[in-house]
């Protein structure tokens, strides 16, 4: 029987430094939506489960990239 590895390393970082250089749009019926903490961390939570449900290990970084 093999030993899986199963070490997983991370780095902090910050929101800033993940969308720095990125082009994001807003669709017209958000612009004027006020947004509060809860708000971004429903759409973290929701950015994060959309990425989770597509998610495998095995795919390569090009499958990644192309996920919804």
């Amino acid at each position: 029987m093999s030993k899986l590895n199963t070490k997983i390393d991370a780095d902090d970082v910050t929101l800033s430094s993940i969308l720095d250089g990125q082009k994001f749009t807003i669709g017209d019926f958000q612009r004027e939506y006020r947004w509060e903490r809860r708000h971004i961390e429903q759409l973290m939570e929701d950015v994060t489960s959309a990425f989770l449900n597509d998610y495998s290990p095995e795919h390569e970084r090009e499958a990644v990239e192309e996920y919804n």
